[in-house]
């Protein structure tokens, strides 16, 4: 029987270009592996803040004593990061049943590393039968293998651009492909401060019920405080006050949403759960031995803006941080830079262990048609060379991609407080 480490392997063996785009094979698959859950579904998609949503929604549904499963991606360190039941990471053995499980249904249908393991956690929750259900869409939503559920809601966090590849050229064609995970007569939510057109047309085509921001739902800034205003499905407001959310708001209002529309109101309670939600990589703090950390999985530029105005808010009157950082090659991260370098002092550029990094010297080109000093730059290579450089650094931000923030963890992680 292969191991955790094994399938992950050959997972990653799997080559998508060999493979047509679409639903069909995963829901053919889906039907054979014969799933069916008891409990309520809820998709998450968006550009930005989707794990920040799953982990605001699992937190307040797990104080409410719910049975909760949780789906996300990519993971930091662990591969069982994807799949979470009641708070707690899925053992080896679990996955490793589920992998065998789908393989042994599938026939000789192709499927992507992503569809093969959305189809194993659904598995894997089927058979835990938690009262919820809360997956993560991994890329758009209309093509993604998690939309072969008919979620119960259906949540898009924000629209902004990222894969245009894959999704289009303009938040228009991104937000319709994200809409995809909407259902006719179901809430249809959206959380972000700009809503594509594409988004609303397909709400109306489909005829779902509308909680758009802006309009069902709010959110206003009130000196440091978020003030979010959430309406039920039965049209009854409730107002909530959050002070200093670790969580970006636009995750927050989403999760609320969600929670109000499966009828649970908002209680003082609420407000202390949301307010102490912490995902680790997603402006997390952190020390390793006299060095102040900031950990955050920004990769592409409105997560790199959300980090900018965090560091800013927080920084006041001192010194500013470095930077560490690694990006991939297909992301706009000149852009990216251009948003941090107002606050950081020197940059510590790395390449994590994956064939899409970008090289140093890309990013060093980058630093400086942005003005960055040549003398604040600095080409560190692998992760692992940052060991002789920490103990110089009073306060440092890692950021750039999930793989830098997991491998900074990797190398360094037992250190860190």
């Amino acid at each position: 029987m292969p191991s955790l480490l094994e399938w992950q392997k050959k997972l990653e063996s799997m080559d998508p270009s060999k493979i047509e785009l679409g639903l069909d094979r995963v829901k053919s698959v889906f039907d054979l592996l014969g799933i069916h859950f008891r409990g309520k579904v809820i998709l998450v998609a968006g550009t930005n803040g989707k794990g920040s949503t799953v982990a605001a929604l699992e937190a307040l549904l797990l104080r409410q004593g719910a049975t909760v499963g949780a789906y996300t991606s990519p993971h930091l360190q662990r591969f069982n990061e994807r799949a979470r039941y009641n708070g707690h990471a899925a053992l080896d053995d679990e996955l490793v049943s589920a992998f065998n499980y789908v393989e042994s249904k599938k026939g000789k249908i192709p499927l992507t590393y992503f569809e093969f393991t959305t189809l194993a956690v659904m598995w894997y929750f089927a058979e835990k039968n938690p009262d919820y259900m809360i997956y993560e869409v991994g890329l758009g939503g209309r093509l993604d293998a998690v939309n072969v559920l008919d979620a119960d809601i259906a949540v898009i966090t924000g629209v902004a651009l990222d894969h245009t590849d894959w999704l289009g050229p303009n938040e228009e064609f991104i937000g319709y492909e994200k809409a995809g995970i909407y259902r006719s007569s179901r809430p249809a939510v959206f959380a972000g401060k700009e809503i594509p057109n594409t988004v609303k047309e397909r709400i109306s085509e489909l005829d779902s019920i509308p909680f758009l921001r802006g309009e069902q739902i709010h959110c206003d800034d009130l000196d440091g405080c978020f003030m979010f205003q959430v309406r039920d499905a039965q049209g009854h407001n409730q107002q909530l006050e959050i002070p200093h959310p670790r969580l970006p708001k636009d995750s927050i209002l989403a999760a609320l949403t969600a929670y109000r529309l499966l009828g649970f109101d908002l209680t003082p309670e609420t407000s202390k759960i949301l307010a102490s939600v912490e995902l680790p990589g997603r402006y997390q703090h952190a020390m390793l031995r006299n060095l102040s950390l900031v950990l955050d999985v920004a990769h592409n530029p409105q997560a790199a803006n959300y980090l900018a105005a965090n560091l800013r808010r927080d920084r006041g009157l001192s010194d500013k941080p470095d930077a560490i950082v690694g990006v991939m090659r297909d992301k706009p991260f000149g852009q990216m830079f251009e948003s941090l370098c107002p606050e950081i002092q020197d940059w510590y550029l790395v390449v994590p262990d994956i064939p899409r990094a970008a090289s140093t010297e890309k990013m060093r080109r980058e630093l400086i048609k942005l003005n960055v000093s040549p003398d604040c730059i600095h080409e560190v290579g692998k992760v692992a060379n940052l060991k002789s450089m920490l103990d110089t650094m009073a306060a440092a931000v890692v950021f750039g991609s999930f793989y830098t923030v997991g491998e900074f963890l990797d190398h360094f992680g037992d250190q860190i407080e």
